[in-house]
């Protein structure tokens, strides 16, 4: 049997050649993913180069954490300088308990084998202030096209991606999260595609964005990503409808 950490060093080598860019697709997940945060203090797990403190703006105290070092360069970081970047690993995060308003984890736990993901988010929980929210995103696994693969082929699409080693739905994600200590757990729609690649992406790009994403809101089953918002110390009761 391959090693977790062996799987995550082929991992890192991976993101090595796939740096984090500023394309279209990744531009309006982190958009979406800075429209759920109105906290002062931001840990960005899986941070990449950046691209989200850009998107927040200068006055967040960003703390940007990514397992590849080449991503928190100078010369390839898109975020500002004022930025505090550490090289670790999501699963032990150096940073003090109930110390941070919000944590991003945003197409992380997919990268991550075994147990990894829960033990990213129990140290997101851990870091996180009472109160406190986490953003957290992967791609849908039970979307309307993985499943229509499926029947069609038989087998799981992605499945051989060497970048993506865990598989979600949304209702193993809620699980983890509940496991993690997590509540008020609220799902937010993103899009009905990922980038406009074939023709009938390149159709529905003509929709407007808010009509996609009210689509995908209602719609799970067509939502590309699940993208979740979860609370540390709410008394509110775990919900997984979509929000007004």
């Amino acid at each position: 049997m391959v090693e977790p950490y062996d799987i995550l060093a082929l991992s890192r080598e991976s993101h090595k050649m796939d740096i984090q860019k500023a394309d279209s697709y990744t531009v309006r997940r982190l958009r979406r993913t800075a429209g759920l945060l109105n906290e002062k203090s931001v840990l960005d797990v899986g941070c990449g180069c950046g691209l989200l403190h850009r998107i927040l703006g200068e006055e967040i105290t960003y703390v940007g954490i990514d397992f590849v070092k080449e991503s928190l360069m100078s010369g390839k970081w898109l975020g500002f300088s004022s930025a505090h970047k550490i090289a670790a690993s999501a699963h032990a995060l150096p940073i003090r308990d109930n110390s941070i308003e919000a944590v991003v984890c945003s197409e992380v736990l997919e990268h991550l084998p075994y147990d990894l993901p829960e033990k990213c988010l129990l140290e997101a929980f851990r870091t996180l202030k009472d109160g406190g929210i986490l953003i957290l995103s992967v791609p849908n696994f039970s979307h309307l096209v993985n499943r229509l693969y499926f029947l069609i082929w038989g087998r799981v699409r992605g499945l051989n991606d060497t970048l993506h080693v865990n598989f979600f739905s949304a209702d193993n994600l809620e699980r983890l999260l509940k496991i993690s200590g997590f509540k008020d757990i609220k799902r937010h729609g993103f899009d009905i595609f990922l980038e406009p690649s074939s023709l009938l992406t390149r159709l529905a790009s003509g929709i407007p964005y808010s009509v996609r994403k009210g689509i995908a809101n209602y719609i799970h089953i067509l939502d590309q990503l699940i993208m979740l918002k979860a609370s540390k110390g709410s008394t509110n009761e775990n919900s997984l409808s979509p929000p007004p």
